[in-house]
């Protein structure tokens, strides 16, 4: 196929270049697609450039064999009023070959799939991801949270009508698709970035295993504790949290009442707690019982153990800034 120019064009049914050989350049520069376009299984040896284009409906992309150079540059920009419409694609499974190249620039990708595409092969240039509770995600992984919500809405309706759920391969897949992710924003150095698509990362390996409903598995006290050390700020309130808390058992369940006795204060076990949490061996308490002693001496995992947690997010976090 030679040199073909659709810049401007207006596409007002179907485009269908399924499965299409482009041997030469190929532009789509400010074309217009009122529906659905599909380049399934396409093969670009050349460059194609689809830059300014105006997507109304379904962009399908996927399974492309990409040997040139393909660029997606400011897609569906604000018209007069200011209102767009969002871009949605499908970018899943593109093979990007030795001298190949996918360019996304200027673009919103909050309503994109790349399910099995290796994005460490992907150049991404000033692009918006989907925001999820103020961290950067994948639209794959907003659709396998809406799969499982309604495979339990199915179970919870009828359990003859229920279908299968998202499986491990799904987690396991978008667990690789956010390592990617990270590696290609650690490469340009956009460390803040790959933050949250490491927080992915982690959040896919939890969902992948068996042992996610149990409340005590590693990774779930690691993401509850310190958003897999991305999280400063949670770390920090468990932190504050426990030091506030393991005082409060030791005084109201640990120390035995003497009648006419004195009994250490509040205070005064806040200060026996933290000097033993910070290993200053301060003297027992007077009328500590079996219980205050097992969770004093609890403190010295829990209280040091979150003080790292809360150092190492901060790191994290304060050192991707720079």
């Amino acid at each position: 196929m030679k040199t073909a120019d659709f810049n401007r064009a207006t596409f007002s049914g179907i485009a269908n270049f399924s499965n299409v050989t482009f041997n030469s350049e190929i532009y789509f520069v400010a074309a217009i697609f009122k529906e659905m376009a599909h380049f399934d299984k396409a093969k670009f040896y050349a460059e194609g450039n689809f830059a300014l284009s105006v997507f109304y409906s379904q962009l399908y992309f996927s399974t492309i064999d990409i040997f040139g150079k393909v660029c997606f540059q400011a897609i569906n920009l604000p018209n007069k009023d200011g209102n767009h419409d969002d871009f949605k694609a499908d970018f899943g499974f593109i093979n990007i070959y030795a001298d190949g190249l996918i360019i996304f620039q200027d673009l919103s990708l909050a309503k994109v799939e790349f399910f099995g595409t290796d994005m460490r092969r992907v150049e991404l240039r000033n692009v918006a991801w989907h925001n999820l509770i103020g961290r950067q995600t994948v639209f794959d992984e907003i659709l396998v949270n809406k799969r499982e919500l309604n495979y339990f809405k199915r179970i919870l309706g009828s359990i003859r009508k229920k279908t299968a759920g998202p499986g491990k391969d799904q987690y396991s897949r978008i667990e690789i698709l956010y390592r990617y992710l990270k590696l290609n924003y650690e490469t340009v150095g956009d460390l803040k970035q790959a933050g949250d698509f490491h927080y992915g990362e982690m959040e896919m390996h939890r969902r992948a295993s068996k042992w996610r409903w149990f409340p005590f598995y590693w990774n779930n006290l690691y993401r509850w504790l310190s958003g897999y050390g991305e999280r400063p700020s949670w770390a920090l309130g468990w932190l504050a949290g426990f030091l506030l808390a393991l005082p409060l058992l030791v005084w109201g369940f640990g120390l035995d009442r003497v009648i006419g006795g004195t009994s250490p204060g509040f205070l005064e076990t806040l200060a026996y707690i933290f000097e033993k949490a910070t290993f200053q061996r301060p003297p027992r308490l007077s009328n500590l019982n079996h219980l205050g002693r097992f969770i004093s001496n609890l403190s010295l995992l829990i209280i040091p153990g979150q003080a790292a947690l809360f150092l190492l997010a901060l790191r994290n976090r304060l050192g991707r800034r720079r």
